[in-house]
């Protein structure tokens, strides 16, 4: 008859743990613990330096697109999860562009182009200062069904 013990574990926990998850500093650092991956782990996967990664898990610096899609890349997460993009509004359609293209990882100008539109026609339609017409709500619709799918909070 095999004994077991009960054991419990002196965890010391970080100033900068959030069991609420609602931070990308958060995401990212507990989904790198959760993966048993260091810092330098992480690192050499991201191709970011370990100050880098040290500095946006204490929200010490907030990522840029192309990090955040390293890091969702290295870590097999949605970008979407490690952004937090899922506690965005939709209450307006430039919200839910900005959304849609946030959840899709790219920033202003990738997202411009993709869409067929300077940067400048970009903001004004995600401050609703400006509708979408005719081929552009098209292209729009395409990559906001990714929201369809999406949780909400």
């Amino acid at each position: 008859m095999a004994i077991h013990r009960e054991m419990k574990l002196n965890v010391t926990r970080s100033e900068f743990y959030d069991p609420t998850l609602s931070t990308p500093a958060a995401r990212i650092r507990n989904t790198r613990l959760s993966r048993n991956m260091t810092i330098k782990e992480l690192a050499e996967l991201s191709g970011l330096t370990c100050e880098a990664i040290s500095n946006i898990e204490t929200n010490k610096h907030t990522p840029k697109m192309p990090t955040f899609r390293a890091l969702a890349k290295s870590l097999k997460v949605p970008i979407s999860y490690l952004g937090c993009f899922e506690i965005l509004p939709e209450q307006t359609l430039g919200q839910k562009i900005k959304k849609a293209r946030l959840f899709h990882g790219y920033n202003r100008e990738e997202f411009a182009k993709r869409v067929g539109v300077n940067v400048r026609t970009l903001r004004l339609w995600e401050q609703d200062k400006v509708k979408p017409t005719g081929g552009n709500k098209d292209t729009l619709n395409r990559y906001m069904n990714i929201l369809k799918s999406s949780p909400k909070t």
